[in-house]
């Protein structure tokens, strides 16, 4: 027989800002969080999900403002859309082993989120997952990830540095658009292509390693990243967008596979090019 599960939560009391300890009984056989559940609730300071949770829905804990800690627990392997979104208060994110799904917006907004740990059974992140996360200074991914969705790092302007798995195939469109503190990006061998804006305007990016393995680089991959002096490109390569280079105004040394067509607005026509083919 299914037993009762107990959300332990801490909430803050308005008329005088007091803490006060408050427990929340689901319903037996319930298994998640539903959507919408805590949504915003702007006094919720911390929570503490049960063993026997396995899903967050959408929207959970959307705008929860004062959300400072989640505990979650072992079993939990996704979380939805919108879950934690607009959390501007919580400081650390650690994720259980079993998880499996990040979906689209799930942290989007946490500004001062500066720690996430994410576990070996994760495969995927989604659209937008931890877009504008101002407070993220170091992403290590986890050796199952698959595949990074669209702007899923965008604006995250503090990240210096990001370790990709070697399992990763791709990374969608704008994924780091406007990191602007990444300094260099070592690219996995199972990478096979990189989005449209990936990397756009990632100025402060001096280096980047691109995989034998790599087909493609979408159009503005690495627009604006002015940093950039030198860029090797793999012989299994045979696509390069349109403007995947452009304003990338130091960078002198441009090696090519031979015979690969080059698109004639793949480079800024100021950049100074001494090297072409390898």
């Amino acid at each position: 027989m299914s037993k009762e599960l107990v959300l332990k939560c801490v909430f803050k009391r308005r008329k005088d800002h007091k803490e006060c300890q408050c427990n929340i009984i689901l319903p037996k056989g319930e298994t998640s969080i539903s959507n919408q559940f805590f949504e915003d609730y702007t006094n919720l300071v911390s929570v503490k999900l049960p063993e026997g949770i396995t899903s967050i829905g959408n929207r959970a804990f959307y705008n929860c403002t004062d959300l400072a800690k989640v505990v979650f627990p072992e079993g939990l392997t996704n979380i939805g859309y919108d879950a934690f979104y607009g959390c501007r208060r919580l400081v650390e994110a650690t994720f259980p082993y079993n998880l499996k799904s990040i979906e689209d917006a799930a942290f989007r907004g946490c500004i001062r989120l500066t720690k996430v740990v994410f576990p070996d059974g994760l495969t995927n992140i989604g659209t937008q997952a931890f877009k504008e996360c101002i407070g993220l200074v170091e992403v290590t991914f986890s050796d199952n990830l698959i595949s990074i969705g669209q702007s899923a790092f965008a604006g995250c302007h503090n990240l210096t540095k990001v370790v990709f798995p070697e399992g990763l195939t791709s990374i969608d469109g704008y994924a780091f658009y406007g990191c602007r503190s990444l300094t260099e990006v070592v690219l996995p061998k199972g990478l096979t292509s990189i989005g449209e804006g990936a990397f756009y305007g990632c100025t402060g990016l001096t280096k980047v390693v691109f995989p034998e393995g790599l087909t493609s680089i979408g159009e503005g991959a690495f627009y604006g990243c002015t940093g950039l002096t030198e860029v090797v490109f793999p012989k299994g390569l045979t696509s390069i967008g349109e403007r995947a280079f452009y304003e990338c105004k130091g960078l002198t040394k441009v090696v090519l596979p031979r015979k690969f067509n080059v698109c004639r607005n793949t480079f800024d026509r100021y950049t100074k090019i001494t090297h072409m083919f390898n």
